[in-house]
């Protein structure tokens, strides 16, 4: 039998075992506090971040109404002492407006303050608001890029996207911490085509549905892009056109080609060859934007055939050799021959190659042996070299009048005047 007096303390023992008693937190008690109280004691002793965030409170009404003439006060205070954040936040109320008449000037030059001081916000602040001024903007450019900021990098690599891509995609690199809603749009471009690994795939349409619908034009023409080809969203030809339309109103190029085609081919809208060509003729020429590298990266790797050919046609109707080559190869024969034949004839040496190889091969309508002997002559003296397939070979069975053929024919190919026509066997 257990005692009376023994049962409470033992009772008492398995209880305290069983439930252990809260311990006091220090910081509980500061945690309640508002941002006014955490920091006007420290304010009040002249801290220079405590007199800031002193200012925020009567700004953003955090523990004390808001009141944004004590808050200029308070920065200004902080600004006394040559702090580059109080510059920012003082030129913040000048441009809202905030217990002072606006004043896009003052703003400016309290924002230039912080900027010089290496203070990253007013360093973004500046490159907007000197939008237009190429020059001074961007200065403030690379003085964000010598500071790290991820929305500088994004800002250069637009700068260097159509004179050196491969720095821009450096830069787009270290950007994928950008805020920016076009910056975090192009973050997810580049993600989908592949050239950086910031967001997956559905992430990556999710951002760039919201840069749509704040008008970006280059995630209008992506996002266009992939509804007319039914990659990654359902196909719809008709919101395709809608989000070219939009981007062609900011002179997007690859938005006009593509209208330019859906108006040529019927495709979402009913079939107008005149206002085809009207939309061809609005084409910059040999202007390839920063979209169309988008799309080629992406249709690359996929493998898209239907989109690479589309891609190809933009550039082989500004009269690129490259593109008309790479046209060629993913056509089949008939319409391969024309493409390399444009090509061939502006000088392009792997063109040249494919277009004898067709006119060579006897079981086409093209086939010329003299011709494509000439053309391979033609490469060879151009620098092409390939041991299986050279102009030695092929002629080894050639008559000698055969062989008289093309070596005037290549001498009519190889020194021609440029400005002359071809004649012969041509589309």
């Amino acid at each position: 039998m257990i005692s009376k007096k023994i049962l409470p303390l033992c009772l008492l023992a398995v209880l305290t075992s069983c439930t252990s008693m809260p311990e006091a937190d220090p910081g509980r008690g500061l945690e309640r506090k508002s941002l006014y109280e955490q920091h006007i004691e420290g304010a009040m002793a002249g801290n220079i971040s405590d007199q800031i965030e002193v200012g925020k409170a009567y700004e953003e009404g955090a523990g004390v109404p808001v009141d944004f003439e004590q808050a200029m006060a308070w920065y200004k205070k902080a600004s006394a002492k040559g702090d580059p954040e109080a510059y920012f936040h003082i030129g913040q109320l000048y441009e809202r407006g905030r217990g002072v008449p606006v004043s896009e000037e003052d703003a400016r030059e309290w924002y230039y303050s912080a900027a010089v001081n290496r203070y990253v916000p007013a360093i973004r602040k500046l490159i907007i608001i000197l939008e237009g001024q190429e020059n001074e903007q961007l200065q403030w450019i690379r003085k964000g890029v010598e500071a790290e900021d991820p929305y500088s990098y994004y800002r250069y690599g637009l700068i260097l996207e159509e004179t050196d891509r491969e720095e821009a995609l450096k830069l787009f690199r270290s950007a994928d911490a950008v805020e920016d809603a076009s910056g975090k749009a192009l973050i997810a471009i580049l993600s989908l085509g592949g050239k950086l690994n910031a967001y997956s795939d559905h992430e990556a349409l999710e951002i760039l549905q919201r840069a749509v619908d704040d008008g970006d034009p280059r995630s209008q023409v992506f996002l266009g892009w992939l509804y007319e080809f039914g990659d990654s969203l359902k196909k719809s030809s008709e919101k395709a056109l809608e989000l070219y339309e939009n981007a062609a109103r900011w002179n997007s190029q690859l938005a006009i080609f593509n209208l330019s085609r859906f108006y040529g081919e019927g495709i979402g809208v009913a079939e107008n060859t005149e206002q085809s060509n009207l939309f061809f003729s609005q084409l910059d020429n040999r202007i390839y934007p920063p979209s169309y590298y988008d799309l080629l990266d992406y249709a690359t790797r996929r493998s898209n055939t239907e989109q690479l050919r589309v891609l190809y046609r933009f550039k082989a109707s500004q009269g690129d050799s490259a593109a008309q080559y790479e046209l060629g190869k993913l056509s089949d024969r008939e319409d391969a021959f024309q493409w390399f034949w444009l090509a061939a004839q502006e000088g392009y040496v792997p063109a040249m190659v494919e277009l004898s190889r067709v006119y060579l091969a006897p079981d086409t309508s093209m086939f010329d042996p003299v011709e494509g002997a000439a053309w391979l002559m033609v490469a060879e003296n151009s620098g092409f070299e390939d041991e299986d397939f050279t102009i030695s070979k092929i002629v080894s069975d050639f008559s000698e009048e055969e062989k008289l053929q093309v070596s005037e024919r290549f001498t009519e190919l190889f020194y021609r005047d440029p400005e002359v026509p071809l004649r012969g066997n041509i589309p």
